[in-house]
C-alpha cells in the first residue's frame, strides 16, 4: 500500500464540478411554483402521440438521461419557449419526410 502526504490542499474549480469519474452530484431540489413542487426542464428531446395526446420526452436540468421522462403537453405549461423551440426545430424534419403525391 502506498501513502501520500498532502502538504497543500486547494479548492476545487467549482463546487458543482464533478471531478471524480462515476460520482454523481446531488440532484437539484425542486422549486415551488403556485404551491406545487416543480423541476426545471433542460430540453425537449422527442415527441410521440399516445392515446391521442401529444407527449414530449423531457430531460431535467441537473439530472442524467436515466431520469428522462415522457410528459403530456399539458404538464409543460411553464416551459412554452422550450415547446415552441422544439416544434420549430422539428417542423422542417417532419415536412421533409412526407412524400408528395404525383
Amino acid at each position: 500500500q502506498t501513502w501520500w502526504q498532502i502538504s497543500k490542499q486547494e479548492p476545487l474549480a467549482s463546487p458543482h464540478e464533478n471531478t471524480l469519474v462515476g460520482r454523481k452530484r446531488p440532484a437539484p431540489p425542486p422549486v415551488v411554483i403556485d404551491g406545487e413542487q416543480e423541476y426545471e426542464v433542460e430540453a425537449i428531446l422527442d415527441v410521440q402521440k399516445r392515446y391521442g395526446k401529444t407527449q414530449y420526452l423531457v430531460s431535467w436540468k441537473g439530472y442524467g438521461p436515466e431520469e428522462n421522462l415522457w410528459l403530456p403537453e399539458d404538464n409543460l405549461s411553464n416551459s412554452p419557449d422550450l415547446v415552441a423551440d422544439f416544434k420549430a426545430r422539428t417542423a422542417c424534419v417532419t415536412t421533409s419526410k412526407r412524400k408528395r403525391k404525383n
